[in-house]
């Protein structure tokens, strides 16, 4: 008896599995777990090994989310595909993820029937699944065994409303069909800037190339349809807060944008531990590795290092590092520079990579970093004074909830919006000027990395700019009555309801 009134209800999250979105999603299923639900995480197996690592060395703390890799035959694919061409491997993904929708499929099956081993035999059916805007075809499976499907979305909500009114984009001709080529006559003249209904103009160099382009078709097609069935989920659950986007999250609850009345639960940021520490304490780590990078930075004066890092997604070109590697020594700033391994695999011609004799002369300024980091531990650090950053959403909101301003280089994606609004609206950083190919001079970074880091007027007000973010990111998530808490607190509540009826 004392058994089944412990029984916790229990959610089912799929998440797409990349970095930008495992993270997040991996963030909310401890929020929830701490709520007092029962998660069961599903993602590629190989994506996941490393969170079962993490849960269960905190197995005391995490005792109620359990992994469950499904079979993806392109892991070797993708990660060779991943850094050249996005597209490609989001077509990859794409095609993976659908072959995995039986799998995914059975997977329910067992749960609503309780016929698995071990702890998910004891929690119950699940009462509602959770999965990645990415991973639409899961809204079939839910629709099959009734059980409210709700999206979490792992970009702004900006680009979230944008995304509602796409199919009305579409249909009105302003928008490429899904099913449109480059020569179809009938294709709609490309528009510089769309009107959306109660969230205003959003230019069309800020909107992603797989919403305004009909190539490659597959790739538009998978958009496509992602957009149109957020319009069949029960909720959304948004990364992002009221306070940082209260223009797009007020526009998502009016009906021209929303007619279905989908639930909005702006329940962001959603970000790995560790955050909003003081400003005094220095974030520890048991890693031998981490340790070296911040003995490095425990030498450096508070507020003076550079942060570089591009994302999971993005391999700078070889004359881009170049130029990179210019601007860095030259602006005579200190640096902590992550940069994959792929970039500067070749160290029998370093001349290809960096300028001669780069490392020998800035081995007192910087630091550079071939291995993945925990990027909060570098943010959150008193020594670390501004990020140049590709703009992921992940990375933006670490940095506006580390206080630290940004130095904004988009590349793909939704990169160019988030880009933005944080140098245009929320005035938190700086924007890295390109040319037409989208590279970059070393004498234009010098000059902005100056201009944020060597205490000028400008810069003092981005810091005290994203300090007050930071402070209100903080009150979102950590006061009871938060934006962000007590949306979260609304959505347990009606899951939990869902278990009573």
């Amino acid at each position: 008896m004392a058994m089944a009134s412990a029984v916790r209800p229990h959610v089912v999250i799929a998440a797409f599995p990349s970095k930008g979105h495992i993270v997040p999603a991996m963030s909310f299923a401890k929020v929830l777990a701490s709520a007092g639900l029962h998660l069961t995480f599903v993602s590629a197996r190989y994506s996941i090994s490393e969170i079962e690592i993490e849960l269960h060395a905190a197995e005391d703390q995490l005792p109620h989310i359990h992994c469950v890799g499904l079979p993806m035959p392109v892991e070797i694919t993708y990660r060779n595909h991943l850094a050249r061409d996005q597209e490609s491997t989001l077509l990859l993904m794409k095609e993976a993820f659908q072959k995995t929708s039986a799998d995914f499929e059975q997977l329910i099956d067992k749960l609503v029937a309780g016929s698995l081993p071990d702890r998910l035999s004891l929690c119950g059916p699940p009462l509602a699944i959770i999965s990645d805007n990415f991973c639409s075809w899961t809204q079939a499976v839910a629709i099959k065994f009734g059980i409210p499907r709700y999206v979490l979305y792992t970009s702004p909500a900006k680009l979230l409303a944008v995304q509602f009114y796409y199919p009305s984009l579409v249909a009105q001709g302003r928008l490429p069909e899904p099913d449109s080529t480059d020569e179809d006559s009938n294709a709609p003249a490309v528009e510089d800037i769309i009107s959306i209904p109660a969230l205003g103009p959003v230019p069309l160099r800020e909107l992603p190339k797989s919403l305004k382009d009909s190539s490659p078709k597959i790739v538009h097609q998978f958009f496509h349809s992602n957009a149109c069935r957020l319009h069949e989920t029960s909720g959304i659950l948004v990364n992002s807060f009221y306070e940082l986007e209260s223009n797009a999250i007020d526009a998502l609850n009016e009906e021209i944008l929303n007619p279905n009345r989908v639930s909005i639960f702006p329940i962001g940021p959603l970000l790995p531990y560790p955050f909003f520490v003081d400003d005094s304490q220095v974030v520890s780590s048991s890693s031998v590795e981490t340790n070296k990078f911040t003995d490095w930075l425990d030498s450096q004066s508070p507020l003076t290092v550079l942060y570089i890092n591009f994302g999971s997604m993005y391999t700078p070109p070889r004359a881009q590092t170049y130029e990179i590697a210019l601007g860095l020594e030259a602006s005579q700033i200190p640096f902590f520079w992550v940069l994959p391994a792929a970039s500067i695999s070749d160290r029998s011609k370093p001349s290809l990579v960096f300028p001669q004799g780069f490392e020998q002369r800035t081995q007192k300024q910087g630091l550079v970093v071939s291995s993945w980091v925990k990027q909060p531990l570098i943010l959150s650090h008193p020594s670390t004074g501004g990020f140049l950053t590709h703009c992921g959403w992940n990375s933006t909101l670490e940095s506006i909830c580390s206080g630290v301003p940004m130095i904004a280089f988009p590349q793909f994606a939704e990169q160019e919006l988030i880009c933005t609004m944080v140098v245009d609206k929320w005035k938190v950083g700086l924007r890295l000027e390109s040319g037409t190919d989208g590279s970059v001079r070393g004498t234009d970074l010098e000059k902005v990395v100056k201009r944020l880091l060597e205490g000028s007027e400008e810069a003092a007000h981005i810091r005290q700019r994203v300090a007050e973010m930071r402070m209100a990111a903080r009150r979102a998530i950590e006061q009871p009555d938060g934006s962000s808490a007590s949306y979260l607190q609304g959505f347990v509540r009606e899951i939990q309801a869902k278990g009573v009826n």
